[in-house]
């Protein structure tokens, strides 16, 4: 589905990605087996639509986009709430292989009802405001990372008995 409306828009047949996955669903709801929709609803697909989209509309130069530096990452909340603390690892990779390792650089991340404990048993969180509640907001800096290209960054859930400290 989402190949079929990437080539929608960059034939020009529609001129946004709305309009042709809009299209799409409504071609392929079958409403003589019960009307279930068809449609793009991946995420990542439709985002990756709308990237397209500007690159036609806005003559969007994409092959050659500057490299850029990641400094920071922030979460608004945490996985798994419901437990008092949640351990990760953030790994950066690109085409090429590893370009960051948070865990063997800093030690493992570990996202508390309290804010982020550090390595060294420090805790720094900061409260956010949002629409009538309040809740903690995580910031994991890292040294200046240079990205470039296709870019994962995967974080890894650990349990929380294991220890924090790099190695």
């Amino acid at each position: 589905g989402a190949f079929i409306c990437a080539d929608m828009v960059w034939t020009g047949l529609f001129q946004s990605a709305k309009g042709a996955m809009e299209y799409y669903a409504h071609r392929r709801t079958d409403k003589y087996r019960g009307g279930a929709t068809m449609c793009v609803s991946a995420p990542c697909q439709i985002r990756y639509l709308f990237y397209l989209e500007a690159i036609r509309r806005f003559d969007v130069d994409y092959a050659s986009a500057g490299p850029l530096i990641l400094t920071e990452i922030n979460f608004n909340s945490r996985p798994h709430r419901h437990t008092p603390a949640c351990t990760i690892g953030i790994l950066i990779e690109s085409a090429t292989g590893a370009v960051f390792d948070y865990a063997k650089s800093h030690g493992l991340a570990r996202l508390t009802n309290k804010g982020l404990q550090h390595h060294n048993g420090e805790t720094a969180a900061e409260q956010v405001k949002g629409s009538g509640s309040t809740h903690l907001s995580y910031k994991i800096e890292m040294p200046e990372v240079l990205l470039s290209g296709d870019v994962a960054i995967r974080f890894f859930r650990f349990d929380d008995s294991i220890s924090l400290r790099a190695t």
